[in-house]
């Protein structure tokens, strides 16, 4: 089963996170990620240099559905185990189940 988030909210769990300064905060957000086996199937992807990051955005989300500003994505089976593939220097961690609303047209 596909859960929504708004675009908005997952760019806030990045700030929050303090994930990747270096580059925008929509470089590292792939809101139309389409992985390995998904045959066009588009889903939450987010690009971290390293596992701390990774964590820290996983803290980002946790403090966003303590607010209750995440609905219906406060089941940790959803954000639990994202896949991952290679980028060189840094690792994309996609959600397939995640699908992303209101996405930025410059995003």
């Amino acid at each position: 089963m596909t859960q929504q988030i708004k675009y908005s909210v997952i760019r806030d769990a990045v700030y929050q996170a303090e994930v990747g300064f270096e580059e925008s905060v929509d470089e590292i957000i792939r809101p139309t990620y389409s992985g390995r086996g998904m045959y066009g199937r588009e889903c939450l992807g987010l690009i971290f240099r390293d596992d701390a990051e990774a964590f820290r955005f996983a803290i980002g989300i946790g403090a966003l559905i303590g607010e209750g500003r995440i609905e219906g994505l406060d089941d940790p089976y959803v954000w639990g185990s994202p896949s991952v593939d290679s980028m060189g220097r840094s690792t994309i961690y996609y959600w397939t189940s995640i699908e992303v609303t209101e996405v930025p047209v410059d995003a």
